[in-house]
């Protein structure tokens, strides 16, 4: 046999000695499961955010009038229909009420540092009409101290200084202060260009301070922004007019945002209200008007917390017009707290 036919041979047996493959064997049963794993622990509450929506209030008879607010954005929004106070927590469904038993309720202002809640309160139903700014306390809502007005006063609204005291613009034309330790509110300056165009109307309205040495001060009939001094003996100085371009139609609520910028609420009579903001050129006394919103439904103050504007649409002219006797008292319900985005 030649090597040649051995090697032959040999592949050939080993050809086939090799068997076919087999099939693959049955899967085996699933083993025990392992043991539970530890849970984790919770995480912690994240903080209330803003609000994000506009804040319906209750009731056909609300008519809110001003509006302040606290350094976490909550707000409290005075009522000039039901002679209430309610207050809205961020990032809450609805308000609650916070105060009653009023008549009506003009301008708010929240005091952080004094634990106070200031509202200008007015009972019409006796002629003339009882007036009187309030303090409450912002954490139990209970009356502190009252300070008259003289009888048939307007009380509108108000700002603090950093020493506590108290400024009171009241529209039949004056401003009225009181000191930190005073217990009496007296008259701070009048007349003039603070006065309403005739006996009845409504002259100095929204008032801020600058944190410079000045009070700044709108007048809602004449629709001009004025400037008062403020000595350095705390008495009141020369009156000057900021000439704001475009000019202001019908201004309510004013906040200052900085020493040089303002922003104020148009409460313009029959035509949709506007939230604008005013860049004040003290050498120049003069004032330039950008108009932020235009579609406000009878807006009467605003306060800006964070990047937001909440603005009050107060709706007023269904209140007073064509008179105080004869209301139309047909609103657009609900009232509502706008919010507006701020870019500002």
């Amino acid at each position: 046999m030649t090597i040649t036919k051995v090697l032959a041979s040999i592949a050939l047996a080993s050809l086939l000695g090799c068997g076919v493959n087999g099939s693959d064997g049955k899967t085996g049963v699933q083993g025990l499961p392992g043991p539970a794993g530890t849970n984790g622990t919770n995480g912690t509450d994240g903080t209330n955010g803003l609000s994000g929506a506009d804040i319906a209030l209750p009731g056909p008879s609300f008519f809110p009038e001003s509006l302040t607010a606290l350094s976490d954005g909550t707000l409290f929004i005075g009522s000039l229909g039901l002679g209430q106070i309610w207050k809205h927590v961020p990032n809450s469904q609805v308000p609650t009420k916070f105060i009653d038993g009023q008549k009506q309720v003009n301008g708010v202002l929240a005091d952080q540092a004094g634990n106070r809640l200031y509202a200008c309160v007015t009972d019409p139903t006796v002629m003339p009409s009882k007036v009187a700014v309030k303090a409450f306390g912002l954490d139990d809502a209970q009356e502190k101290a009252a300070y008259s007005l003289p009888d048939g006063s307007l009380c509108n609204d108000m700002v603090l200084d950093a020493t506590g005291t108290l400024y009171v613009a009241e529209s039949t034309g004056k401003i009225y202060r009181r000191t930190a330790t005073g217990t009496t509110l007296d008259v701070w300056a009048m007349g003039g260009m603070l006065a309403p165009m005739s006996a009845g109307g409504f002259g100095a309205d929204g008032i801020v301070l600058d944190g410079a040495g000045n009070l700044f001060v709108n007048n809602f009939d004449t629709g001009k922004l004025l400037r008062v001094a403020i000595n350095g003996n705390g008495t009141a100085g020369a009156v000057d007019e900021i000439v704001v371009t475009p000019r202001l139609m019908g201004p309510d609520g004013m906040r200052a945002l900085n020493a040089t910028t303002l922003v104020v609420a148009e409460n313009i009579i029959g035509m949709p209200g506007k939230l604008s903001r005013l860049s004040i050129n003290n050498a120049a006394k003069t004032a330039a008007k950008t108009v932020l919103a235009n579609r406000l439904d009878g807006p009467t103050s605003v306060v800006k917390v964070g990047m937001v504007y909440w603005i009050t649409e107060g709706q007023l002219e269904e209140l007073f017009i064509p008179s105080p006797m004869t209301p139309r008292l047909n609103p657009d319900l609900p009232f509502l707290v706008k919010r507006l985005p701020a870019f500002d």
